[in-house]
């Protein structure tokens, strides 16, 4: 996502009402090891983190922090071939049963990224 705002390749969502529900690959790992040492988990828990995003405003936030225009209002809505949900999921069981994220929302994920590839400049 950061290389297509980066290269003008990324196109905000006409209805601006889709949200994603992200979560970084070290919680995924966290999420895993941690329902693994449960004494007794739950059948089914949500691997989400603790903020669904609003497509459109963390493409603008990506841009504003690359220096670059906010990516343009495409015609259709951006699917990139897969179904639009539109869900805010909830992690509450997995945040009840203790479990605490390294990266509480997609833009503490995405800001690392974004220092790192400042840093190799």
């Amino acid at each position: 996502l950061i290389d297509r705002v980066r290269r003008g390749e990324a196109r905000r969502d006409p209805a601006d009402t889709r949200y994603l529900n992200l979560i970084h690959r070290d919680d995924i790992v966290g999420t895993l090891f941690h329902v693994a040492d449960q004494e007794a988990p739950a059948s089914t828990y949500i691997g989400v983190d603790n903020a669904p995003q609003n497509y459109n405003a963390l493409l603008e936030w990506i841009a504003g922090r690359l220096g670059v225009p906010a990516p343009p209002v495409s015609d259709a809505p951006q699917t990139r071939g897969r179904p639009v949900r539109n869900r805010r999921c909830s992690n509450r069981r997995l945040v009840d049963s203790g479990f605490a994220f390294r990266y509480p929302d997609a833009r503490q994920g995405y800001e690392e990224l974004l220092s790192d590839a400042a840093d190799l400049r």
